[in-house]
């Protein structure tokens, strides 16, 4: 980004706002599915056997 003219501020305030946006989308997402679907897809279970 710098070699493209932009200062640093710039890229980081950029940066900082990106990431709100993706993890705000994300959690929405979260938030949205059935307990089925997160366990099934996001969550592992315990195996059985110890070890």
């Amino acid at each position: 980004m710098m070699s493209l003219g932009g200062s640093i501020t710039g890229v980081l305030f950029a940066r900082i706002i990106f990431t709100w946006i993706v993890i705000s989308a994300l959690v929405r997402l979260v938030r949205k599915i059935s307990d089925n679907a997160f366990y099934r897809y996001f969550f592992r279970p315990r195996s059985l056997q110890n070890g």
